[in-house]
């Protein structure tokens, strides 16, 4: 894995959760936009889908087909024997966000 930007902003919609129960948890994500690169805020489409690849393991399972997201990592080159892609490297906790949460609040810190 290459990093090619160390900051970036997407959002997206998942299309394949397979493998989110893994550490690293591996998304498919789609109808992605930009939203930020390095220190530029844009709003760019993106044309093609992109793997979000979460190192940590506190939204491991969380995220499924449908889900609209947001995530902030690095932009990377993923380079496996059969395949060259891009992906968003995730690897703080709050890196990952759903657009489109299970129930209202889902967010929302509990009181002390």
């Amino acid at each position: 894995m290459e990093v090619l930007s160390p900051d970036i902003v997407v959002e997206g919609k998942v299309f394949n959760d397979l493998h989110s129960i893994y550490t690293p948890s591996v998304l498919g994500i789609d109808n992605v936009r930009i939203r930020q690169l390095d220190d530029q805020v844009v709003d760019t489409p993106f044309s093609q889908p992109l793997q979000l690849i979460a190192y940590h393991t506190a939204t491991r399972g969380e995220r499924f087909e449908g889900d609209k997201i947001q995530a902030r990592g690095a932009l990377v080159q993923v380079t496996t024997p059969t395949s060259k892609h891009l992906g968003v490297c995730v690897i703080e906790r709050e890196g990952i966000r759903n657009l489109t949460p299970t129930w209202e609040g889902f967010y929302d810190e509990k009181a002390a």
